[in-house]
């Protein structure tokens, strides 16, 4: 039975179509994916489709991302590096998506338009409950269980994976450290989308809501907005920071003490010789 999205349109040419027992929809599931769109009629505003479809292609984004990760670690513990390496092309270019998709709000969505939306919107409706972000951080772990057991059984470490990636030095490619410094290339870059994501987010919300650093405590604002769920913004603020695999943030950080201040900066005045405190 066709349906259209906007059936309060009087001008057939303007009817968004669907539901037209077509096999590609059947496939796709796509009539129950268009179904949960929020009535054209039942918006209240203009602007909440748009809203709700960044949100929506996010949280797909975050799914399917999960599922690569399932399937990133069967071949990790399976020592199938190339197989775990292609889907985590996948898991990187689908986390670019959702950078994508908060992008769109910053930079499309009118400050005062969603003012009004999230006035009308029901309390605790916050996106600290987004399910792909809550699932995301969970199945972090594992991720990194799989990939540490997986350079361990190699007999290598995260500082000969990094020096494995020198194309000048010629190395010997000992216990398939090449396909291991891949995959610890890709996991760095996966996490760096994450934190794109959110601090693009955290950018966004203060665009929207204000609470800006820097002016935090000039002319008497202290206080910071709250979210729906009457959470302050400084809990986006921490977050926005956390990263999903934190020893390969501090691998890098080390290597850079190892090697990176041997050498006297451009300016000559050298770099600082005592490394930072974890």
């Amino acid at each position: 039975m066709k349906r259209t999205l906007n059936p309060q349109e009087t001008n057939a040419s303007l009817a968004y179509e669907y539901d037209r027992g077509s096999n590609y929809e059947s496939v796709l599931h796509l009539t129950d994916a268009l179904a949960a769109l929020v009535p054209e009629t039942e918006a209240g505003h203009p602007d909440l489709h748009f809203f709700q479809v960044t949100h929506l292609i996010s949280e797909y984004a975050w799914a399917q991302v999960h599922y690569e990760l399932r399937r990133v670690i069967e071949h990790m513990d399976a020592d199938r590096p190339l197989q775990a390496q292609r889907l985590l092309g996948r898991v990187i270019g689908l986390s670019e998506i959702t950078v994508q998709a908060v992008r769109l709000l910053g930079s499309h969505l009118p400050q005062h338009s969603l003012l009004m939306m999230r006035n009308a919107l029901p309390e605790n409706a916050t996106g600290l409950d987004s399910p792909g972000y809550r699932n995301l951080r969970r199945v972090a772990r594992p991720v990194w269980k799989s990939f540490e057991d997986a350079v361990a059984r190699a007999g290598l470490t995260l500082p000969e994976l990094i020096a494995a990636q020198n194309d000048e030095a010629g190395v010997d490619d000992k216990g398939g450290a090449q396909a291991l410094a891949l995959l610890r290339e890709s996991l760095l870059r996966f996490d760096s989308n994450v934190l794109e994501w959110k601090q693009s987010h955290l950018v966004m919300v203060w665009s929207q809501l204000g609470g800006q650093p820097g002016l935090r405590n000039e002319e008497g604002r202290g206080e910071l907005p709250q979210s729906l769920g009457g959470r302050s913004l400084s809990t986006m603020e921490a977050r926005a920071n956390f990263t999903l695999f934190p020893e390969l943030w501090r691998a890098a950080e080390e290597t850079y003490w190892t090697l990176g201040t041997r050498h006297e900066g451009a300016d000559g005045s050298g770099g600082p010789r005592c490394p930072v405190q974890h």
